[in-house]
């Protein structure tokens, strides 16, 4: 695999405005080292609009729109980090996932549940002001990251919490 000895970031989402993708690409323009890769998993409206970008900013070597993929997990499990660049969220469960395939995550600041995700799991310092080239973010997540991450989103902990939402309303 041609990409191998280079630094694979991976994104995930709709190519739609309020994903970010345009600043994503500008960031990694100016913070890219000659080997790192920006994969850009997902479709949506704005696909050509994008493409074009990565044409203009000549970036077509190092930023990469794969498409739909029907399982991102084996993208991420095999990514050196993984980047969110939205402008809000609800509760994004791309990052869940991206944390559960222990790859290292990074996310802009922006409203919505993400804040409480990097809360409940103790690592504020990856969610930022400003995306930049920062080597401490490609450290892998320790083991207690994983762990708080089952107690505090995992499926019985969901599960639990939508039936006493239910019981209550009755």
């Amino acid at each position: 695999h041609k990409y191998k000895n280079k630094l694979n970031t991976v994104a995930c989402g709709r190519l739609v405005k309020v994903k970010n993708y345009k600043y994503l690409i500008d960031r990694f323009r100016t913070i890219k080292k000659k080997n790192a890769n920006l994969w850009i998993l997902g479709e949506g409206i704005l696909r050509k609009d994008i493409q074009d970008y990565i044409d203009k900013t000549n970036l077509n070597k190092y930023v990469h729109l794969v498409g739909h993929v029907t399982n991102p997990v084996t993208w991420f499990a095999n990514a050196d980090l993984f980047i969110h660049a939205s402008k809000h969220e609800g509760l994004p469960n791309v990052i869940l996932e991206a944390i559960s395939a222990g790859v290292p995550v990074v996310s802009l600041i922006h409203p919505g549940g993400t804040g409480e995700i990097f809360e409940n799991l103790d690592i504020q310092d990856r969610w930022v002001q400003k995306i930049d080239w920062n080597d401490k973010w490609f450290d892998k997540m320790n083991s207690l990251v994983i762990e708080k991450l089952e107690l505090n989103f995992g499926l019985e902990k969901i599960m639990n919490q939508y039936h006493n939402i239910f019981r209550i309303n009755k």
